[in-house]
């Protein structure tokens, strides 16, 4: 298909997941990168140091509990925020697996055989750091950056703060305007998300795009119309009048579900006038517009779950 791009912002390059369910992780890592460069500020960030973090601590959890709660990777892009305010962050250059190829159903076995067969948290700590070093690389200590120094926390701060992104949902089971814990699988850490009309939502999405701000995505590509390959995301039968009780009824039917995270980066129009939200995706550039999608904006009404930005693009 031929777009007309109606907005784009700056991006890092497209990064690859691999075989990981860590695609909130790449998504909101990438939203704020592009946030740092609406600011003129060029900052990419390392995933792998944070998947090592995740790891390191649902490993430990793994240990303790006895092997009653499993390592599992599925998360929402607020998750992100949780993680580097207590591990931190740190630049790409300064930590990623460079030729390795990280498989992740087996690092996980692996770790949980490991917390399984250890009798002792300090040597299972021990053994874990040898294990990631091992399959990632070692941790760096300091992080030099501008001429300066940094930990991994410190630089956290300085490029993300603690309240600084807001989530934002939209349906009828409670009430607008309220924020609740929206209840979907992947949202392990009870995240609250401030509830509004689907008009509203769309609005304030188009509105941050246009002022330079970048979205989080979160919604269901499970759905026929999604396609990789050729890089768009359409309904069976196209409609911008997708109704908030038709986005609640597919919601509630379970038929629009929580699968994926993906950076929204840009507006475009198809030659037909239809609109299209731009979205940089974590499974490397292998599609037809490079890492790119293009998806339609009664895809959007309908199949989003959740989206994050910053306060300041929200106008709060």
């Amino acid at each position: 298909m031929q777009f007309v791009t109606l907005c784009r912002i700056g991006t890092t390059p497209v990064k690859n997941q691999g075989n990981s369910d860590l695609c909130w992780l790449y998504g909101m890592l990438a939203t704020i990168e592009s946030e740092h460069i609406m600011r003129g500020d060029s900052v990419n960030l390392s995933p792998d140091f944070v998947f090592r973090n995740v790891l390191e601590y649902l490993g430990t959890r793994d240990f303790l509990s006895h092997g009653k709660q499993e390592i599992a990777l599925r998360g929402m892009a607020p998750m992100l925020i949780h993680y580097i305010e207590d591990s931190g962050v740190i630049p790409y250059d300064a930590y990623f697996n460079g030729d390795r190829k990280i498989n992740y159903p087996v690092l996980n076995n692996k770790v949980h055989k490991l917390a399984e067969s250890s009798t002792e948290l300090k040597s299972f700590k021990s053994r874990l750091h040898q294990l990631l070093d091992d399959a990632i690389g070692p941790l760096p200590g300091i992080v030099a950056m501008g001429g300066m120094q940094y930990t991994p926390i410190e630089f956290a701060h300085s490029v993300c703060l603690r309240d600084e992104y807001m989530g934002v949902t939209s349906f009828t089971h409670h009430p607008f305007g309220s924020e609740f814990c929206l209840e979907v699988p992947d949202n392990v850490m009870h995240d609250s998300f401030l509830n509004v009309p689907i008009d509203t939502l769309i609005n304030h999405i188009e509105q941050a795009l246009f002022a330079g701000h970048p979205v989080c995505w979160e919604g269901d590509v499970s759905e026929p119309g999604f396609d990789w390959q050729r890089g768009t995301a359409t309904l069976p039968q196209q409609s911008s009048d997708v109704t908030q009780e038709e986005r609640q009824h597919e919601f509630e039917m379970r038929m629009t579900t929580d699968d994926h995270v993906m950076e929204i980066v840009g507006m475009a129009r198809d030659l037909s006038g239809k609109e299209y939200f731009i979205a940089k995706n974590s499974w490397g550039p292998s599609n037809v517009y490079k890492g790119y999608m293009y998806i339609s904006k009664d895809y959007a009404r309908m199949k989003t779950i959740a989206v994050m930005m910053t306060r300041q693009a929200w106008g709060r």
